[in-house]
């Protein structure tokens, strides 16, 4: 089987300028990254919009321009094109006209002139990404829609069967109708939910402006359409006895789409909440032995997929350490996640537990790439990519590593990476180690 994917084509964004020099800059420093169209006033902008707005992720104008401002140019490009993000530069004294204009919706995001090469790709990267969200939530949509109308069609065909068939439909008939009661209780049941979430991301408003940004999105844009269609997915398999294969197939999709969404969604909502505080840490003598252990088999079924041998050298004996059980699970759980997801087919991933200097050093080492100096530099920050890969296409959103970190400091652990390009990557978390005499006292206390 070939398992090789061909080369993702590179998003496209329109860059409009009045001043010929920075068009030409823009192009330069932007051409190997992104597939890059160029105009120098607002209504040229438009007339390229008009053959090529279907493959345009990204405008990004300069505000002060003749006879159409970037912002003016922007309520037109809405009104015409509302998928497409908007970018505008601008001079310091611009700036309450775009804060106006982001607050209407007509601006995602403005950059300061002159614009710093690194800045203005984070902002595109993160546009261009907001947009593939909305594009794939948008196509999630349609599918589903397009499924429930086949189904409401089979609805229509299976009343007339009832009509004309025998008692023994009728029981499945009022079957039917036990179920539409029950899927009504459900949905009544999501609704209030859906209100609970609401008055959640409410309070998530009183956050900074950039997480106010993220949140906004994955809550409202993504979250509640999201669980809409997992509930009418539901609704779907109610009835599947009238589904074919291929209809079965086809839900199946839907759903891994779903899942999908939800997890990177879940793993954004974590991070949130332990930079709120708001998470209910219980601190315990634990035998760290027996938890990373516990942790490792979790993940027996998924490096076997990839022929990935996991191997450990863990002391059980004395490792007690203060921790909190559910954090330390989620600890590992990423860092082992991560090796099997970068690591290619055939290699290992090898855990060990030590004594180091009356602390404890958990210690997961892969046999995958390994990291750059560039990706040191990233790591654990929030929404990083680097320049590995998942090996067998797994999903990442960047989070991680972040999640381990927040959740580590607020152990009182300390987690670091060693690693060399090309030789793999070691993760250490190390712990304060608890005297063996006060491990074994709480131990009885507990029985």
């Amino acid at each position: 089987m070939n398992t090789e994917s061909t080369p993702k084509e590179k998003p496209t964004v329109l860059y409009v300028d009045d001043e010929q020099q920075n068009l030409v800059s823009f192009r330069a420093g932007f051409r190997k990254v992104y597939n890059v169209l160029t105009a120098n006033s607002g209504h040229e902008a438009l007339e390229i919009l008009t053959d090529n707005h279907q493959k345009v992720s990204v405008i990004i104008s300069d505000q002060r321009m003749p006879k159409m401002t970037g912002v003016e140019l922007f309520e037109q490009v809405r009104e015409l094109y509302p998928d497409i993000m908007r970018i505008v530069l601008t001079g310091y004294s611009d700036v309450q006209d775009i804060i106006n204009a982001i607050s209407k919706g007509e601006v995602y995001r403005y950059i300061t002139k002159p614009w710093d090469r690194d800045e203005l790709k984070v902002t595109l990267d993160n546009a261009i990404e907001a947009f593939e969200l909305k594009k794939e939530n948008k196509k999630l949509f349609t599918n589903l829609k397009a499924a429930y109308s086949q189904l409401e069609e089979d609805a229509k065909m299976l009343e007339i069967k009832v009509a004309e068939r025998t008692k023994e439909l009728q029981a499945q008939k009022e079957q039917l109708l036990q179920q539409k009661e029950e899927l009504e209780n459900s949905r009544k049941s999501l609704k209030r939910k859906q209100i609970v979430l609401q008055k959640q991301n409410e309070e998530l408003m009183e956050l900074d402006s950039e997480k106010n940004h993220l949140i906004g999105i994955v809550a409202h844009d993504l979250k509640s359409p999201l669980n809409q269609i997992e509930g009418l997915v539901e609704l779907i398999k109610m009835d599947d006895e009238n589904l074919n294969d291929e209809q079965r197939e086809y839900i199946e999709h839907i759903t891994s789409s779903i899942k999908r969404q939800q997890n990177m969604i879940m793993q954004i909502l974590d991070l949130n909440a332990i930079e709120a505080k708001k998470s209910n840490m219980v601190l315990s003598h634990m035998n760290l032995g027996e938890l990373l252990t516990d942790v490792a088999d979790r993940f027996a079924l998924s490096a076997e997929k990839k022929q990935i041998k996991i191997t450990t050298d863990i002391d059980k004996d004395d490792s007690f350490a203060m921790v909190d059980e559910n954090y330390f699970t989620q600890i590992f759980q990423n860092l082992i996640s991560n090796a099997i997801k970068f690591s290619p087919e055939g290699k290992g991933v090898h855990l060990t537990l030590k004594e180091e200097k009356g602390s404890l050093q958990a210690t997961v080492k892969d046999e995958g790439p390994g990291l750059s100096e560039e990706d040191k530099s990233k790591l654990f920050g929030k929404f990083q990519k680097l320049s590995a890969r998942p090996t067998a296409g797994e999903h990442s959103t960047g989070l991680g590593l972040s999640i381990v970190k927040k959740l580590a400091e607020e152990l009182g652990a300390k987690v670091w990476c060693e690693s060399t390009h090309g030789e793999g990557a070691s993760f250490i978390v190390e712990f304060k180690k608890s005297p063996i005499a006060e491990a074994k006292d709480h131990s009885a206390s507990s029985v």
